[in-house]
């Protein structure tokens, strides 16, 4: 099997305690398991590209919550209007109509968010 290995170079590194902590955090941040692989990347100059998904993740969750009382309110509407006729000037459509288009861009800013990370 040994025979069979491309790489056949080896390569010692000794760490202090902290370095080596340091090491396993930054490889934890990139989701990588096999420090081979880690240091591999990084002294190859692939590098890894670290995005905070957490942060990512409340922002789409923040307007998924958004988007679904705007379509709540917007279900409510129709129904009224189905049943009673013209909704009249009681209905904030401008103001739903704003905040749909508010986020629009905030899901735009997102998508490039994610795309350039």
């Amino acid at each position: 099997m040994a025979a069979q290995r491309k790489r056949s170079r080896v390569v010692f590194l000794r760490l202090t305690h902290e370095e080596y902590d340091k090491l396993r955090q930054r490889m934890d941040a990139a989701g990588i398991e096999n420090c081979n692989t880690y240091l591999r990347r990084m002294a190859l100059g692939d590098g890894i590209q670290v995005a905070n998904l957490k942060e990512v993740l409340g922002e789409i969750y923040d307007t998924r919550i958004t988007l679904s009382r705007i379509g709540n309110n917007l279900n409510q509407l129709a129904r009224n209007a189905n049943t009673y006729g013209d909704p009249g000037d009681d209905v904030p459509l401008e103001e739903l109509r704003q905040e749909i288009n508010r986020l629009k861009k905030e899901m735009e800013k997102l998508g490039d968010d994610l795309y350039s990370r």
